[in-house]
């Protein structure tokens, strides 16, 4: 089974969204900046901006093969916490990774979603601090500026992360539904217990991505997974990047697109060119005449299918509910017209042959489509002068005007 089968996004609350979707494929070394749509611009760098020293320790990764062994007390975990900021803020001091013994540590970070820690260790106005917990919401005010307290503060209402038993649950359960690598995205990830669980097997078959608002928690959780894309931003509003695949150059894109005979197709393909160039996506997609939601979504169907995913795939609908022997059977009984005797009727109406076709074939038709279904079969619907099955030709002939016309 290929490694790119399924795109899985991963919420804080154990449910698995539905974009369950068959376009995966995870961007590959070589990836490069201008295969990529859908990315906000970035700030170009001041020409004084110092240049960071590159770290001496390699990005790896933090797994969790057993328990965290979180602290029994809400204290000891609100000290865990501090703990973890502190030591977040002195590697990144140093402008390095975190050491594995440094990821343990980290990994013991909970936020402060827990109701004993968010009303002990945030003050509202006219408060005083918690007995006990003084020393502990000083140091809390200096290890973080206000503004990133105040997020910690606002993080409390949803930072409630996943037990690591569900997590691993949620895991197996993709396993043995076939999922053996590919793109993982994390909405919401906090430090990012799911990515730490992943199954040992999956190892090199992943490209991580996590999305967490809270900017504390989103630093701690570079450093736990270096080696994965850790967003800080609101997940309503991110615009994540998707790559394109690799294996086709902007001329050569252009090249099909030239010789091909779908014109929609063409046009898709001279988009993506486009994108290859490092056009931004929303002039991409006006060379294509679609928006940048459309131009998206056909990356992915390339991304899957290459150039014949970009055809459009028009289904043949639902199977007909009467085989071509039963509108040939029923052609037969229209043509032959109704019999008053047999079938209480004097002229087919769209409601009895609506009985009929449910008599026969055991199908119930609304009578409107009874109408369209003759339409096809040839028959045209044409409003006889009605005639009493009575009437007598001779009187009728004798009631007649006899006088000539003026």
């Amino acid at each position: 089974m290929k490694h790119d089968q399924f795109t899985l996004p991963f919420l804080d609350t154990t449910i698995v969204t539905e974009g369950f979707g068959l376009y995966g494929g995870f961007p590959t070394a070589k990836s490069s900046a201008n295969a990529q749509i859908d990315v906000e611009p970035e700030e170009a760098e001041l020409p004084d901006s110092p240049i960071p020293a590159k770290p001496s320790l390699p990005a790896q990764d933090y797994r969790l093969a057993g328990e965290r062994c979180l602290a029994e007390g809400w204290k000891a975990r609100a000290e865990d916490n501090l703990a973890a900021i502190r030591l977040t803020a002195a590697i990144e001091a140093e402008g390095r990774h975190a050491r594995p013994d440094e990821q343990e540590r980290l990994a013991k970070f909970t936020a402060f979603g827990a109701v004993d820690l968010a009303d002990k260790l945030f003050r509202r106005a006219g408060e005083g601090f918690a007995s006990a917990w003084e020393d502990l919401v000083v140091e809390l005010d200096a290890l973080v500026s206000r503004d990133d307290l105040a997020n910690l503060k606002r993080a409390t209402q949803y930072a409630h992360y996943t037990p690591e038993f569900m997590i691993r649950a949620i895991w197996r359960t993709l396993r043995r539904m076939g999922f053996d690598g590919g793109r993982v995205l994390e909405p919401g990830c906090g430090t990012g217990l799911f990515f730490a669980l992943a199954p040992e097997q999956l190892n090199g078959k992943l490209a991580l991505t996590g999305v967490e608002m809270d900017p504390t928690t989103a630093r701690i959780a570079k450093l736990l997974y270096p080696n994965a894309r850790i967003r800080h931003e609101d997940f309503t509003k991110a615009r994540l990047p998707v790559r394109l695949r690799e294996d086709y150059s902007a001329k050569e894109l252009r090249t099909l697109a030239r010789r091909s005979k779908d014109a929609n197709q063409s046009r898709r393909l001279l988009s993506l060119a486009a994108v290859r160039d490092g056009m931004d996506r929303g002039s991409a997609a006006k060379i294509g005449g679609m928006d940048r939601q459309t131009l998206r979504d056909w990356v992915h169907r390339f991304n899957a299918s290459g150039p014949e995913g970009l055809v459009d795939n028009w289904t043949q609908g639902p199977k007909p509910r009467l085989s071509e022997e039963q509108l040939a059977q029923l052609a037969q009984i229209v043509e032959a017209g109704r019999d008053r005797e047999k079938d209480g009727v004097v002229r087919w109406r769209r409601l009895d042959l609506k009985r009929v076709i449910a008599a026969r074939f055991g199908v119930d038709f609304h009578p409107r489509y009874v109408g369209k279904l003759l339409k096809k079969l040839g028959f045209s619907h044409i409003s006889a002068r009605p005639r009493h099955p009575a009437q007598d030709e001779r009187i009728v002939e004798t009631f007649k005007k006899t006088s000539r016309a003026r």
